[in-house]
């Protein structure tokens, strides 16, 4: 017998008379090989519980053969739901399972027993089948792999755009379910199985997946109503405040770390790109922000500048002109000019809407006898200029 001439075709014979035919007719014709005419996997009829009523028709048959006797046994007996027959193929054969395409009712009714099995499965026996699944996988050879794959992506492009936009929705509400009964722990493992697996690629699927991310997100983003964006967008920033709550104060520090290194290998041009995006962005949040979203924005800011010392003050201007000067470093004239307006600009509103101070930090009171105001706007305590000016005389007066 030749390698390829395994393939055999059967069918399963009714034990008990029925509406639609007498005991020992035929309710069913397969093909296939190995045990598949055991298997209960994929099956549209039930496998008789009795071997004696599985026959096998012809063995020995290379697959198309085996399809064309199959075909051949099915018009014969003709089928039940067209009303011609016998049999409950749901095919005329020669296409395998593929070739049945289930109703919406089928659908919901296979998807709700599954269900209904996945929830009576005990902790340990979901975490079993999930294990099997992944060795399943794991054992698989390329070719079968690269099959699969293949006949997922024709389905996929067999599909129309409101079939794709149906099939995208089921599956995100399946993710959430499934993700809305995972205990922690379960989604710390998937986190980490998640990142090792992206570590262990190489640059070229790193670079892919972030495309196909990033392509994904904007088609999403881009069918949502402006109400839908902002919902969106404000429930995004929620999660994201909450998960940086929940890091400690050594996760920032690596995060912000990692953030830094990421920065500084980019080129001048990404730099420029990237902190172009993220102004833009931020820009056209701040717009789409309600009045009493923006007022709380502001009093938070207000609340962060009071609590700084003094020298994380100079710190942040220092960071603030060194990252400016870097940022028109390479800009015309005419650029770098109107940028330090813009930032004169900025910094100038910003110093209004700070609280007058009403005493100096040596605690003498800023009253109209007391207060010296320079050229620039900077408020200074007479009783302490004296008290500096004596004290720097009395220096020299010594040497």
């Amino acid at each position: 017998m030749k390698s390829g001439n395994t393939f055999y075709v059967y069918k399963y014979l009714r034990s008990k008379p029925t509406g639609h035919g007498p005991v020992g007719s035929p309710y069913y014709i397969g093909k296939g090989k190995g045990r598949r005419v055991y298997s209960t996997q994929d099956r549209t009829s039930f496998v008789p519980k009795d071997k004696k009523n599985i026959v096998i028709v012809s063995t020995g048959m290379n697959e198309a053969d085996a399809f064309q006797l199959e075909m051949l046994l099915i018009h014969l007996y003709g089928r039940i739901d067209n009303g011609k027959g016998c049999l409950r193929n749901r095919t005329d054969g020669g296409d395998g399972p593929s070739g049945w395409v289930p109703s919406e009712e089928t659908r919901e009714k296979m998807s709700g027993k599954a269900r209904e099995r996945w929830t009576k499965l005990t902790e340990g026996e979901r975490r079993k089948l999930s294990d099997a699944r992944k060795r399943g996988w794991a054992n698989l050879p390329p070719e079968a792999r690269l099959e699969l794959s293949n006949t997922r992506k024709a389905r996929w492009k067999n599909l129309t755009e409101e079939g794709r936009r149906e099939q995208r929705t089921k599956q995100r509400a399946g993710q959430k379910k499934h993700w809305a009964i995972l205990t922690q722990d379960q989604k710390r493992d998937f986190s980490r199985n998640r990142k090792e697996w992206y570590a262990r690629l190489p640059e070229e699927g790193k670079l892919k997946q972030n495309r196909q991310l990033i392509v994904g997100r904007l088609k999403h983003l881009a069918g949502l109503t402006d109400e839908e964006l902002l919902e969106y967008r404000n429930k995004q920033s929620e999660n994201k405040k909450l998960w940086h709550a929940s890091l400690t104060k050594e996760q920032k520090h690596v995060r912000a770390e990692a953030m830094r290194a990421w920065h500084a290998n980019l080129t001048e041009s990404g730099k420029r790109e990237r902190n172009e995006v993220i102004s833009k962005a931020t820009r056209e949040q701040w717009a789409n922000l309600p009045e009493e979203e923006k007022r709380k924005v502001n009093e938070a800011k207000k609340k962060g500048w009071a609590s700084l010392t003094e020298e994380q003050n100079r710190e942040w201007r220092g960071k603030v002109g060194k990252a400016h000067k870097e940022r028109i470093a390479n800009l015309a004239e005419d650029k770098k000019r109107e940028l330090n307006k813009q930032l004169h600009n900025a910094l100038l509103g910003r110093w209004a809407r700070t609280p007058k101070k009403t005493h100096c930090p040596q605690g003498h009171p800023y009253d109209e006898k007391n207060t010296y105001t320079d050229p620039r706007g900077g408020q200074h305590c007479k009783i302490c200029v004296k008290d500096s000016k004596n004290r720097s005389r009395a220096k020299r007066a010594r040497h």
